[in-house]
């Protein structure tokens, strides 16, 4: 059976990392063809569009696109470990 994955794969930390590859491996195991959906939406990596604040929810969800945004751009050029994960997952890992 063909079998396609939808996780947070591509997140740097050993939890998405691992998660996505052990599935896939045991479930290669049980005799399916498993491939991982290479799905990387926009609000997730980048964090996505600001919203003008119109309540304290809005000044909320403002902050956590900030965060997301400040931890994609520190962890693009400072993360020691971003091209280790890298290489685990073109080596181990297939993709769509």
């Amino acid at each position: 059976m063909k079998i396609g994955i939808v996780t947070l794969h591509f997140h740097d930390n050993f939890g998405a990392v691992l998660q996505a590859w052990a599935l896939q491996r045991y479930l290669c195991g049980c005799g399916h063809d498993v491939e991982i959906i290479d799905y990387r939406p926009d609000y997730l990596v980048t964090g996505g569009p600001l919203r003008f604040p119109r309540c304290k929810h809005d000044l909320f969800v403002d902050a956590v696109i900030l965060s997301i945004r400040w931890h994609h751009i520190r962890s693009s050029f400072h993360d020691p470990a971003a091209p280790h994960y890298e290489r685990f997952r073109r080596q181990n890992m297939r993709f769509t």
